[in-house]
């Protein structure tokens, strides 16, 4: 769950408790405490629920018995402050002492903040808007937002704290970063049929505005980096998370195509082809030193 509360942004950890389940929200018991010791007394007490209403209550309310709550909030407080926070409670927390105790004992670091940065905390903070041509327009109050670093931001998804009080400037932050941007002040349209000296200015000062606007644009688009073919293949390349990536596959050859029985056919025809045409070896004549050693070798063939 996103939450972003006060508490939250000055650092200090959110739990959340469960609807209806008294025993995640210590504050409960403080509430008991009031109820028992103070209110269940008090000319006026309702009671936790109808249930628990008093029948005496409608007669209090006839004869104007009802305590006025400046009245009420004095006693209140010197309730809370005077009895409540200096009477001892044997619990595991309190373990035989008051809060006020307590708070004495482990109270050694004050942490604060300053009163503009709580004043900005406080702020009412709007949906999401988006900037479009003319800034940020809230339709809830039908006003239009404007500074000069929106001309580059349009289309940006924002929020805006201000002070409702002061309505007329906003402090602009990023919604999906919380990233504060700029502030923006209430820009009323104008009409280019001016007739009084005001509505003359304020033409004037919008054309003035439109003109600024047009002149930063330009001046944007003509220092705008323009790269070179070869820087946006490079570019690219360097906004990859991982270029190199090595394998060991298993190779398997396939054999049994119609193109590999063609090449295999056409080896077997050769080779049939290299046992044919072989010429038969002669063999080799003898040669014979003496007429003698010829005739003894014919005579043994001729046996």
């Amino acid at each position: 769950m996103k939450e972003n509360s006060l508490l939250k942004n000055i650092g200090i950890n959110v739990h959340f408790a469960l609807p209806y389940n008294a025993q995640t929200k210590p504050v409960e018991r403080d509430f008991l405490k009031v109820k028992s010791f103070l209110s269940k007394g008090f000319v006026g007490y309702r009671g936790g629920k109808i249930t628990e209403r008093p029948e005496k209550l409608k007669d209090e309310i006839k004869a104007d018995k009802i305590m006025q709550f400046e009245d009420f909030k004095v006693l209140f407080d010197d309730f809370i402050e005077n009895f409540l926070n200096k009477k001892p409670s044997r619990g595991k927390v309190l373990q035989g002492k008051c809060p006020d105790e307590l708070w004495a004992q482990e109270f050694t670091n004050k942490k604060v903040i300053s009163k503009d940065a709580l004043k900005l905390f406080c702020m009412r903070t709007s949906k999401t808007m988006t900037i479009g041509r003319n800034g940020i327009y809230d339709s809830q109050l039908e006003l239009t937002y404007w500074g000069e670093w929106m001309i580059c931001e349009k289309g940006r998804k924002v929020f805006i704290r201000r002070d409702i009080n002061a309505y007329q400037e906003a402090w602009v932050f990023d919604a999906q970063t919380e990233e504060y941007l700029g502030k923006g002040n209430v820009y009323h349209a104008v009409s280019f049929l001016a007739q009084t000296n005001v509505e003359k200015a304020q033409y004037k000062e919008a054309i003035e505005r439109k003109n600024k606007e047009k002149k930063i644009l330009k001046s944007y688009i003509k220092c705008k980096y323009n790269p070179s073919n070869e820087e946006i293949v490079a570019n690219l390349k360097n906004g990859l998370e991982q270029t190199e990536f090595i394998s060991t596959p298993t190779v398997s050859q396939i054999t049994n195509t119609k193109m590999g029985q063609i090449v295999n056919q056409e080896k077997k025809s050769d080779k049939n082809l290299q046992f044919k045409y072989v010429a038969q070896a002669k063999p080799k004549k003898t040669l014979y030193l003496t007429e003698s050693q010829k005739r003894r070798a014919l005579e043994r063939c001729a046996m």
